[in-house]
């Protein structure tokens, strides 16, 4: 696991379209590929952009990883 293929939701909120309160939800949910660290949420970048390019292909469709 290299550190550049994950980021903190703060980190990523700041590069992604979505708010940190919606990374946080979709994460409380098990809907966002991440790991915790303690109470540190980090998500795997490479399946959150690959989850993306699905939902935005089949927008309707509930977002999985």
């Amino acid at each position: 696991m290299r550190s550049e293929d994950y980021k903190s939701i703060r980190e990523l909120s700041k590069v992604c379209v979505l708010s940190e309160y919606s990374l946080r939800r979709l994460a409380r949910e098990n809907v966002l590929p991440c790991v915790y660290a303690g109470r540190k949420c980090l998500v795997d970048v490479k399946k959150f952009n690959e989850m993306l390019d699905r939902w935005a292909d089949n927008p309707g469709e509930q977002p999985r990883f």
